[in-house]
C-alpha cells in the first residue's frame, strides 16, 4: 500500500514527496544538457553525452573476460557481470539455492513479494487484488485507468493520454526525451517505401543499428519487419532483388510458350 504525494494527494508517492510526473519534472530541471546533443540532457554525471551516445561508447568497449563481447560493468561482460552478482549474493533461509532478495530479509525476491502482499489491504473494486493508494479503494488497473482518463489526449496519438504539458503520449515523450525525434505524420514518410507514415501501435518504427545502437532513420512497420527478416544484411537484400529480377524476366516466356 503506498502512501500518497504532498503534490498530488490523490496520487502514489515516487520520491521526496513528489509523484511520479512532478518529480520527474524536476529530475529534468535539474539536468546538465549534453554536449554532443544540445537538445538532450546528459545521461551520466561529468560524462557530457547524452543516453544514446554513452550507450554507443560503452558498446565499443570490449570486455576483459570476453574482448568479443561489449562491456557492461567493472570490465565485465553482462553474463560474467550477472555471474559475479551471484557468486556475491547470501543464500536466502527460505530457499538456500536462491539469493537474497533485501539484505538482512533472508527471504529470496518471491517471497519478500508474497510477505508484502499480505500486508496490503484489499481494494474495493477488486477485493482479490491490492489497493494501490492509501484510501483510494482502487486496484492498480483501476486506479491507472482513473488517472488516465483525468489527463487530456495528446496531439500526436489522441487516443492516449498527455504526459506533463508537452503534447505527446507516453510513447513519443520518451522518444524525444532519448533521441530527440518527434515524428510528424503529416510529414515523415517512410525512408525506403516512401509511403506516408501512420498512426497506431507497429505501423511506425525508430530504425537503429543492432550492433551500434546508433539511430539511423524514421520507417513504416512494415518495411522495419522486413530488415529484421533479411537479418540487415545487404548480400541478402542484393540477393533477394537478383531473385526477384530472375523470375520477373522468365515470367513473359512463360506465358508466350
Amino acid at each position: 500500500m503506498r502512501s500518497k504525494a504532498s503534490c498530488h494527494p490523490d496520487r502514489p508517492l515516487k520520491a521526496k514527496g513528489l509523484c511520479g510526473t512532478c518529480y520527474k519534472k524536476s529530475r529534468v530541471a535539474k539536468q546538465v544538457p549534453a554536449r554532443c546533443h544540445q537538445d538532450r540532457p546528459e545521461f551520466v554525471i561529468g560524462s557530457g553525452v547524452c543516453r544514446a551516445c554513452y550507450d554507443l561508447q560503452r558498446r565499443k568497449v570490449p570486455a576483459t573476460c570476453h574482448p568479443s563481447r561489449p562491456m557492461k560493468s567493472k570490465g565485465l561482460c553482462d553474463s560474467c557481470y550477472q555471474s559475479l552478482q551471484l557468486s556475491t549474493h547470501v543464500p536466502a533461509t527460505c530457499h538456500p539455492d536462491r539469493p537474497e532478495f533485501l539484505f538482512g530479509s533472508g527471504v529470496c525476491k518471491s517471497c519478500y513479494n508474497k510477505k508484502r502482499q499480505s500486508n496490503y489491504k484489499p481494494s474495493e473494486c477488486h477485493p482479490d487484488r491490492p489497493e494501490l493508494v492509501r484510501g483510494s479503494g482502487l486496484c492498480k488497473t483501476c486506479y491507472s485507468r482513473k488517472y488516465n482518463s483525468e489527463r487530456p489526449p495528446s496531439v500526436c496519438h489522441p487516443g492516449r493520454p498527455m504526459v506533463e504539458a508537452s503534447g505527446l503520449c507516453n510513447a513519443c515523450y520518451s522518444l524525444k526525451h532519448k533521441y530527440g525525434i518527434v515524428i510528424d505524420y503529416t510529414l515523415h514518410k517512410c525512408e525506403i517505401c516512401n509511403e506516408p507514415l501512420q498512426r497506431g501501435a507497429g505501423k511506425s518504427a525508430i530504425d537503429h543499428n543492432h550492433e551500434t545502437g546508433s539511430l539511423r532513420g524514421i520507417l513504416c512497420g512494415k518495411c522495419n519487419m522486413g530488415l529484421g527478416l533479411f537479418k540487415d544484411s545487404t548480400e541478402v537484400l542484393q540477393s533477394a532483388i537478383k531473385y526477384l529480377i530472375k523470375y520477373a524476366a522468365e515470367i513473359p516466356e512463360q506465358k508466350a510458350g
